[in-house]
């Protein structure tokens, strides 16, 4: 499951360009590096003041982007785009802006639309690329559609790099507001970050087979870790034979050893591996010493257990656990370990 927190910065474009219109850049196109805009990405592609139409003149030599704000038709007559509703099943909320790519005017030639160098990954964990796109001209069906890949690596601001997604065509068909996530597709790549890799050059590129469409949307692009939910349960008590609860009233006598049980319970729905427990025992009414030993009790996956000896000191310290399965009976352990009433 991804996580709900993404590396990427600004990729629900909360932050848009503004009024400005930055179309001058050498890069514009594939004819040169990209323009980094300040808001967090590069693009070949020139950017539109937000929340207008990214209107390509006569013989211009541009490919267009802008920002917008909520749904919108762009090209009279398209149909109106909705913004992104959110992707509950991968962890990734609703977001009110997009962006509006007016690609088209090389046809047949690969441009960069999006890049973003993402920092803060940790060796040998596993992430996922991903972001959502839709074709703005869901009327015009002989409209060409737009060929999107998603890239990494390569050379910083230009259009190559390795393929990871695609090439994918974007159909007015599969972008129908009726269709699942409102017409937004979802691309995704996951991968396992290599030892001594704390970062990752990402791209997004279009390529039209012709000059006539090729409209899209890009929304929520993100990189995520790709995390494991487990659901743990934890109880304690002196009476076990009463439920895993500890009860209110019952009676103990002062200089006599009581047992203590701690039971987890993994109710799902993956395996949990490496949960840490800690407790610590010792208190005004009760003696505990860190030496006594913690027998940890798993008869049906012993691999849950911690190996041998367990010492209330490693409860206080944090004691961590093996392999705990999501399914009965395998998926509870328990630790004992008695202290002496005060």
């Amino acid at each position: 499951m991804p996580s709900p927190t993404s590396l990427v910065v600004n990729g629900n474009f909360a932050t848009g360009i503004g009024n400005a219109n930055i179309i001058g850049h050498s890069g514009r196109n594939n004819t040169g590096a990209a323009y980094c805009y300040t808001t967090g990405f590069c693009s070949q592609t020139a950017g539109w003041a937000d929340n207008t139409y990214p209107r390509q003149a006569p013989n211009d030599d541009r490919n267009i982007f802008s920002i917008q704000s909520g749904s919108k038709e762009g090209f009279p007559g398209a149909g109106v785009t909705l913004s992104f509703p959110g992707d509950p099943a991968n962890n990734v909320p609703a977001a009110n802006n997009w962006l509006y790519a007016n690609g088209n005017t090389l046809y047949g030639n690969e441009y960069l639309q999006w890049e973003q160098v993402v920092n803060g990954l940790i060796p040998g964990r596993t992430y996922v690329f991903y972001g959502y796109v839709t074709n703005v001209l869901k009327r015009i069906l002989a409209a060409d559609d737009p060929r999107i890949r998603l890239k990494t690596g390569g050379t910083p601001n230009q259009e190559d790099g390795t393929v990871v997604y695609g090439p994918d065509d974007i159909t007015e068909t599969e972008s129908a507001v009726t269709r699942p996530l409102s017409g937004w597709t979802r691309m995704a790549y996951s991968f396992t970050a290599a030892s001594g890799q704390t970062s990752i050059r990402l791209k997004i590129t279009d390529q039209s087979a012709g000059t006539d469409g090729d409209d899209f949307g890009l929304a929520q692009i993100g990189l995520s870790e790709c995390i494991t939910v487990v659901d743990l349960a934890i109880s304690k008590t002196n009476t076990p034979a009463l439920g895993v609860l500890d009860q209110s009233d019952d009676a103990v006598v002062s200089g006599m050893p009581t047992t203590y049980q701690i039971r987890v319970v993994n109710t799902g729905p993956n395996t949990a591996i490496g949960a840490t427990i800690t407790d610590t025992p010792n208190n005004t009414t009760l003696n505990c010493p860190s030496t006594a030993a913690v027998a940890c009790t798993n008869s049906a996956v012993p691999t849950a257990c911690p190996a041998a000896p367990i010492t209330v000191a490693n409860l206080q310290a944090g004691l961590t656990l093996g392999s705990l399965p999501p399914t009965s009976p395998d998926n509870a352990l328990t630790l004992s370990f008695s202290c002496t009433v005060c």
